[in-house]
């Protein structure tokens, strides 16, 4: 099951990129035979938008959601709270006051 959520993570992260985001939670869903359906999710401060940054948390989210031996008929990623790369990577500069003096001179 972990290297169904990992190929899944790459095509999520490949969606993601194209459409320049992140996204700071790393849902994964999993249905049983008797159709009971768990969710575990994992929230980050940073964003997360590789596919190696998603499947980072699926081992644990994996061992959480799923007992083990356990029939899943459905198993899914969902990436959520979703920001624009470009937002996300910008950079603030500080100007000093002593950058304004040196220019008038």
């Amino acid at each position: 099951m972990l290297t169904t959520l990992q190929e899944m993570a790459a095509q999520v992260a490949a969606r993601l990129q194209v459409l320049n985001l992140a996204g700071h939670t790393v849902h994964i869903k999993a249905r049983f035979h008797d159709f009971t359906t768990v969710t575990r999710a994992y929230t980050a401060t940073e964003g997360i938008g590789s596919a190696d940054a998603i499947a980072a948390w699926l081992p644990e989210l994996l061992e959480r959601a799923v007992p083990k031996g356990a029939s899943v008929r459905l198993l899914g990623i969902t990436v959520s709270g979703l920001v624009y790369v470009l937002a996300a990577r910008r950079v603030v500069h500080q100007m000093s006051l002593l950058d304004e003096i040196h220019n008038l001179r």
